[in-house]
């Protein structure tokens, strides 16, 4: 009897969407469940990571966090399919009082100066916390209360209203699911850089013997890495003043760490910085921002920041995502990389000082390779 009221265009309580429009909306959640679940459990690390930046209550650990979540999402978006009304009722509130939890972290984090990111789908897309985020979580909440009164108003569920649909209406819901596809390949924003799934890890080698006061090569694991020239690209300092690539090494190498948004790894990297220059005493270790997130508050990282306008050294230098970084040697060619990811950054540092560790006395004065 509701479903039938369901599929009712017109009648004594008015105008009533159809069937086939009513199935669009859970179908949509779950998808964006299913979505973030496998997003999140492809980058677990920075799942926790937002959890700091998005200041959450210490009883959210963000290593349980950044497990419970994901494995949470599909169990969700599985209950909310369930052909049992009662489960599916149950998941429909679940649902709701989820989206509503998002909204009120992401609310409260527009308030927060600099913003950080949401984490809400791993490192898909654009994690900044903005007021887009705002209406897409808005809609998702709009969307769970359609579902809550699908369920527990008219006491139906999405295979009782897939039951209940005509063939035409079933067209219609395959033609709308066709639509959406066409338009997503069409106007999706690009996504620089090789997919998670097809990433292999590429160890970071060096040859050819370096000009003095450069890092030692090391030896090529599988083929030889070719030194190009230091790109010309501009970066600008904290006050603005531009610093084309090569004037950043006129006095030794340096280490770029890239990040291209506020995605949840960057604060892992912003809290590595100062430890990485440690290691590195001969190499000016320095952060560059293509996105302005500044410094999120962690000592000795503001005087290492640049900002890269444009994004036009991260694209000259083929920088292959975020975070991700590069050596330049200071006799004007690459000297090793890029690497993608903290832990290969982490590995790329610890091979940038073995190379180190024979390469001359330091002048303490300088925190550079004496020439």
């Amino acid at each position: 009897m509701a479903v039938a009221g369901c599929r009712r265009e017109l009648g004594d309580n008015g105008w009533m969407p159809t069937a086939a429009a009513l199935t669009l909306i859970p179908i949509t959640l779950v998808l964006v469940l299913v979505i973030s679940a496998f997003a999140k459990l492809n980058a677990p690390a920075s799942t926790a990571s937002s959890v700091r930046l998005l200041r959450l209550p210490e009883v959210l650990d963000p290593t349980w966090v950044s497990k419970a979540l994901p494995p949470g999402e599909i169990v969700l978006a599985l209950a909310m399919l369930s052909p049992w009304l009662p489960l599916a009722r149950l998941a429909a509130l679940a649902a709701l009082l989820l989206f509503l939890a998002y909204l009120v972290i992401i609310a409260r984090a527009m308030t927060f100066d600099p913003r950080p990111s949401c984490g809400c789908f791993g490192q898909i897309g654009d994690q900044r916390v903005t007021a887009k985020t705002v209406v897409r979580n808005t809609l998702l909440v709009a969307g769970a209360i359609v579902f809550v009164w699908m369920t527990w108003s008219q006491s139906a569920t999405v295979w009782s209203i897939f039951a209940d649909a005509s063939n035409r209406e079933m067209t219609v819901l395959a033609s709308a699911a066709y639509l959406a596809l066409m338009l997503w390949f069409i106007i999706a924003p690009p996504n620089y850089g090789t997919p998670w799934w097809r990433r292999e890890k590429k160890p970071a080698t060096q040859a050819t013997t370096p000009a003095p006061g450069t890092v030692e090569p090391v030896e090529p694991d599988e083929e030889e890495y070719v030194r190009l020239p230091i790109p010309d690209a501009i970066l600008l300092d904290r006050d603005r003043n531009p610093q084309t690539l090569l004037q950043l090494v006129a006095q030794g190498p340096a280490l770029l760490v890239f990040i291209t948004c506020g995605c949840a790894s960057t604060r892992t990297s912003w809290e590595r910085l100062p430890v990485w220059a440690e290691r590195l005493p001969q190499v000016r270790v320095i952060g560059v921002e293509t996105y302005q997130l500044g410094d999120l508050g962690i000592p000795g990282v503001a005087e290492r920041l640049y900002y890269d306008p444009a994004s036009r050294a991260y694209q000259a230098l083929k920088m292959p995502g975020t975070s991700s970084a590069v050596l330049l040697g200071a006799d004007g060619l690459l000297a090793g990389g890029p690497v993608l990811g903290n832990d290969e950054i982490e590995a790329f540092v610890e091979e940038i000082a073995e190379a180190l560790a024979g390469a001359g006395p330091v002048d303490e004065t300088l925190n550079e390779p004496a020439l």
